[in-house]
């Protein structure tokens, strides 16, 4: 055991640097294959790739201890940040994804409110603003808009409604510059997508944590220690012990959700039925109502 606890110790004692030699490469790896990826062209080995990265990404920053955080949040952010690229969204918003599951507080922190900013600079520029029911006609204009809606999508898919409740005002404003001005399709597909996962994670009920140990041991001193002692082991779920934290939804979760609703998504209905109650009469729909 002594052997054991020796090698533990020695295979862990340069993890900080292989984190960012990691990371480091998964972004060269992104990089590579991103001319590729997000095309129909693409193989299955290529499309095999970008999962495994996405996949691998998401265990070893699940495994990052609260020490190496501020070093991940610092490379992702900046490599997020630093390229807008189409055929790199799909890729990178994996990568994004794998971070706000695993580290949620820190990587809403660095990147909600700038992918907002940047989303609202970008509308208040016209971009996105031209009636278009293409993917791909107007889709270069629209790349930094596209590149900041994905990365803020990806940022909420895996919350639950505690982490988002801080920035209610935020996602209010940009939802409402998203679904009430943007009339490019690929850009109002997303803000949809952005909607409906801010809704679940407001409202679904679902386990906090993913671990195969009660909480009491789990937040043991001697076991966070000496885990590797206890690998292979698995625990009594018939056991009292053994308990699931869920997450349920809050009375400030619910009242985030009814605000969107009033806001967001009721102004929307409404003119969806003015809409269809005109046609009915017998109006001939603008180009902005055809879209």
């Amino acid at each position: 055991m002594a052997q054991i606890e020796w090698l533990t110790r020695a295979s862990t004692a340069q993890f900080e640097a292989w984190i960012d030699q990691y990371l480091r490469r998964v972004f060269a790896l992104v990089d590579n294959l991103s001319s590729s990826l997000e095309t129909s062209n693409a193989s299955s080995t290529e499309v095999g790739l970008g999962n495994l990265a996405a996949h691998t990404t998401n265990m070893v920053l699940h495994q990052c201890s609260e020490r190496y955080h501020p070093m991940v949040t610092r490379l992702i952010t900046r490599f997020a940040t630093s390229i807008t690229s189409l055929s790199a969204v799909g890729s990178v918003r994996k990568v994004v994804s794998a971070f706000a599951t695993a580290i949620p507080g820190p990587a809403l922190a660095s990147l909600l409110p700038l992918c907002c900013e940047r989303i609202a600079e970008e509308i208040e520029n016209g971009v996105g603003l031209a009636p278009s029911l293409s993917r791909v006609a107007q889709s270069h204009a629209e790349t930094t808009l596209i590149w900041f809606v994905s990365l803020l999508v990806a940022l909420v898919e895996g919350q639950d409604g505690r982490q988002i409740l801080r920035y209610q005002d935020q996602l209010l404003a940009t939802m409402d510059l998203l679904l009430g001005q943007c009339l490019s399709r690929h850009v109002y597909d997303m803000a949809s997508s952005l909607l409906y996962h801010v809704l679940s994670c407001l409202t679904r009920t679902s386990p906090l944590h993913g671990r195969s140990v009660p909480a009491s041991q789990w937040a043991n001193p001697e076991f966070r220690e000496n885990h590797f002692r206890y690998w292979g082991q698995h625990p009594d779920v018939a056991s009292p012990e053994f308990t699931i934290e869920w997450h349920v939804p809050s009375a400030a979760e619910v009242e985030f959700a009814q605000r969107i609703l009033r806001q967001i998504v009721q102004p929307r209905v409404s003119e969806l039925d003015e809409f269809i109650d005109a046609l009915a009469g017998g109006r001939e729909p603008t180009d902005r109502e055809n879209v």
